[in-house]
């Protein structure tokens, strides 16, 4: 998923951020996923988040880096001002699963 992507944050390269949620299994295209959000740390968890998608078989991921403006003031969308990056090279279909994932935080509007 990151073997060919430049600039990416250590946290992301590492996988090594928090995960506030446990990873949940889902099917896209009738293979078998486990997806879930990973965190730079877990206070940070709306500016910077990476949604990821592993294949059951560990063969395929992909993954969603979003990041918000730090200081975004709490009456301003967190969607309006993010920057997506894909990673990965994910299919519309997975896509669209990150994407579902990311939409099911409470704090994302």
């Amino acid at each position: 998923m990151v073997k060919q992507e430049e600039r990416l944050p250590e946290w992301v390269l590492n996988l090594s951020g928090e995960s506030p949620l446990q990873m949940s299994a889902t099917e896209e295209d009738g293979d078998q996923y486990l997806v879930g959000p990973l965190c730079e740390t877990a206070q940070g968890c709306l500016n910077k988040r990476l949604i990821v998608a592993f294949s059951w078989d560990k063969d395929k991921a992909y993954g969603m880096l979003v990041e918000v403006p730090e200081g975004l003031p709490s009456d301003k969308s967190p969607t309006r001002h993010a920057d997506t990056r894909w990673l990965g090279k994910p299919d519309q279909g997975m896509q669209a699963l990150l994407r579902e994932q990311l939409k099911r935080d409470p704090n994302w509007y």
